[in-house]
């Protein structure tokens, strides 16, 4: 199998878990107002519904491992409105993942995490997003999620694995930024412009640039840790 040696960026401080998800929340929200403009034309609206927490714990009432699971469904759901009307005639949803970092030269994608399926491998979205805030333009990748998948599944990508803590253990693609960019276009997703939104301070998102280039061969897990690990990335 042909594995596709990696240049890589990376830092050597992981966010905590709440710091990272307070980010994701906040990407989100300031991406709403983005799609619902992608998707609307002259012949319909897409409205913001309600996101997966908002559905399955507030309310369900959902709880432990079955919350768990229901949120990793979706992440942000609209409804499909004809022109004037004033009952869906459809609903989209989307899985949304953002990127905390400038410029790593990769792009990094979720694929198991303690031994299941993530990411576009397991969302029930029709759409999944990839999110670059810090990029000024080309910064939102849009395209369905089973093509993604589709995508990723071809045999030239290779699947990194590493444990982040004693109980957790991660498998993600890494893959070079332009090498992405060219076969995401090919299979049908789109790279598009969202720079109407400042990144509050409180993310502290400039320290996220002290980055030391690594070359990654992915034979093995050994032999990217002997280089540095990518998975610092989160």
């Amino acid at each position: 199998m042909y594995k596709p040696r990696t240049k890589s960026t990376q830092t050597k401080t992981a966010q905590p878990f709440e710091a990272r998800l307070e980010f994701g929340l906040w990407a989100e929200q300031t991406l709403i107002p983005w799609i619902e403009g992608y998707f609307s034309d002259s012949t319909r609206t897409v409205s913001y519904f309600y996101n997966s927490e908002y559905e399955f714990k507030t309310k369900a009432g959902l709880k432990g491992n079955e919350l768990i699971k229901k949120l990793g469904e979706y992440d942000l759901k609209f409804g499909i409105f004809d022109k004037g009307a004033i009952t869906a005639r459809n609903t989209i949803r989307f899985e949304v993942k953002t990127d905390k970092y400038e410029d790593t030269g990769n792009v990094i994608i979720k694929h198991r995490a303690n031994g299941y399926l993530s990411g576009p491998f397991s969302t029930e979205a029709e759409y999944f997003i990839f999110f670059q805030p810090r990029f000024k333009k080309d910064n939102v990748y849009i395209i369905k999620s089973k093509k993604l998948v589709e995508m990723l599944n071809a045999p030239i990508w290779h699947s990194y694995s590493t444990k982040m803590t004693q109980a957790s253990h991660i498998e993600c693609f890494i893959i070079p930024k332009q090498l992405f960019d060219d076969e995401f276009i090919k299979i049908g997703g789109r790279i598009e412009t969202h720079n109407s939104f400042a990144i509050p301070d409180k993310f502290n998102v400039d320290k996220f640039i002290n980055k030391t280039t690594v070359t990654y061969f992915g034979d093995n897990d050994n032999d990217f840790r002997k280089l540095g690990n990518p998975f610092d990335l989160f």
